[in-house]
């Protein structure tokens, strides 16, 4: 789940989201595998590193992970995912690099996701 490099494999994750199941290449859902909430977490830290995803379905699908956990974890795959998402490259590099940025506040954990989601 975690090393999906391409647009097919993030349709695949987006699905497996969804579903809250995993389902293989002919439609048949896998029997005795279940996706936890960490699993999720997972996807949903590789979905936003996608260039071809909307951002507004990220975003849409962010709200409804956010909907399962409401707690610290949640907020540090937030961080995460905003440092994924392509567009915020250059913004995030000057963040974690500019003096009294916005990272000053951050405590440790958030930080290390956040470098974790851009790199």
């Amino acid at each position: 789940m975690t090393h999906c490099r391409n647009e097919e494999h993030y349709a695949m994750l987006i699905q497996w989201f969804k579903q809250g199941k995993v389902v293989n290449s002919s439609g048949r859902a896998l029997e005795n595998v279940e996706i936890t909430l960490k699993n999720k977490h997972a996807m949903m830290k590789r979905i936003w590193s996608s260039e071809k995803i909307p951002l507004s379905e990220k975003e849409e699908l962010l709200s409804a992970l956010n909907e399962l956990d409401k707690g610290d974890w949640f907020d540090e795959t937030k961080y995460n995912c905003k440092a994924a998402h392509p567009d915020n490259k250059e913004e995030m590099w000057n963040a974690y690099f500019t003096k009294d940025s916005m990272c000053e506040e951050w405590g440790l954990y958030i930080f290390i996701q956040s470098f974790a989601g851009w790199q």
